[in-house]
């Protein structure tokens, strides 16, 4: 594959021992090819050389990510309550 399939950002987190999973997708002309899987595979692969627990978390009504986080091996922990505050310009 050449070119840029997709992202997957992280963040140390206060312990040093856990990254944070940010962000993580594929371009939409990418998807549907497997590499979602292997750039995951690669991140998490990253997280174990260096001996790291990853953590990520995501909107509970986005099933097509609970699948695939599960399908890595990933686990629920915990749920938290998302509060968003729209912001509105002055006319």
């Amino acid at each position: 594959v050449a070119g840029d399939i997709g992202i997957a950002l992280a963040a140390d987190t206060d312990d040093e021992s856990t990254w944070e999973l940010l962000y993580f997708g594929i371009l939409p002309e990418q998807r549907g090819r497997g590499l979602g899987r292997r750039l995951m595979g690669d991140f998490l692969g990253r997280a174990k050389e260096e001996r790291r627990s990853v953590r990520v978390g995501f909107d509970a009504r986005n099933a097509f990510a609970e699948k695939v986080y599960r399908a890595e091996g990933f686990a629920h922990e915990s749920s938290l309550r998302v509060w968003i505050h729209r912001l509105y310009g002055t006319a």
